[in-house]
């Protein structure tokens, strides 16, 4: 389960894709298994976002990221020369897989999943 200092205030209408800016100043989510994958999950308003970039601490490095079926229609991918990342809303009554794959290592699987009732999304590798 993931976790942050505070209630992640979810608006009452669809907001837009947070900017560079804000997701800079976010703070950082608790995801786990992320650490070991150089990874690290941001969440703002109803936006996620997990980026995995530098070397895992066995060495392998990212190399693409994929949503999976059932992943919301506005979700997208990024893949840079050392960074991958997933960015996509978190809703109560969702449910996404992402797969991340690194260069020397065997992919990983972000779920994540927001049972209606539950107070916060599931969000592990």
């Amino acid at each position: 389960m993931s976790s942050t200092k505070g209630e992640v205030a979810i608006p009452a209408s669809r907001s837009k894709v947070p900017t560079a800016a804000e997701w800079s100043s976010a703070p950082e989510i608790v995801v786990p298994g992320a650490a070991p994958l150089g990874c690290e999950g941001k969440r703002l308003r109803e936006w996620l976002r997990v980026s995995c970039r530098g070397k895992t601490r066995t060495g392998g490095t990212p190399s693409h990221v994929e949503k999976r079926p059932g992943c919301p229609a506005d979700s997208f991918t990024f893949v840079g020369a050392d960074v991958t990342s997933y960015v996509g809303p978190v809703l109560p009554g969702s449910s996404c897989l992402v797969t991340f794959d690194f260069v020397s290592e065997r992919m990983q699987n972000l779920k994540i999943s927001w049972d209606k009732g539950e107070a916060n999304p599931k969000i592990s590798f």
